[in-house]
């Protein structure tokens, strides 16, 4: 994600990253800042926004791509609220898989290498980052299941 959209997201959400950039990679991976494209944006705001309206002390320690989706992970919240809390995150993990994460137009599951969630538009420039010798070896691999 671009650096100054992450500085929007974290200007924005401060409760939910205190420390921004700055965590302690020991008890964070938010150091690293958002490990996904700009498609998610959307997605992430929201997430976030819910979750402050919660009105519980909630620490987002990851957000990323992982299998194709977004994954948010946080510290261990010890509130009768954490079940809504954790049904938020879920909810935008489904979403996601259904949103392409380098534009934001609606997109699917592929696994060319690994998972990504991507349209059309995107998947076929996602494709030109192999060789044609790979493209037909992942082609010969995914027709034969």
């Amino acid at each position: 994600m671009k650096r100054e959209i992450e500085d929007k997201i974290f200007k924005q959400f401060k409760n939910l990253f205190p420390k921004g950039r700055n965590a302690n990679p020991k008890k964070s991976a938010m150091n690293y800042g958002f490990c996904c494209d700009d498609g998610w944006v959307s997605l992430i705001w929201e997430l976030c926004a819910k979750l402050e309206n919660l009105k519980v002390p909630i620490t987002i320690v990851q957000i990323k791509q992982k299998f194709g989706m977004i994954r948010c992970y946080v510290n261990p919240i010890e509130s009768p609220i954490a079940k809504q809390a954790f049904k938020l995150i879920n909810e935008t993990e489904l979403k996601s898989s259904k949103i392409c994460e380098k534009c934001g137009n609606h997109g699917k599951l592929h696994q060319e290498g690994y998972m990504k969630t991507l349209c059309d538009k995107c998947y076929k420039l996602h494709l030109q980052r192999f060789t044609p010798r790979q493209r037909k070896l992942i082609k010969n691999y995914l027709t034969k299941k």
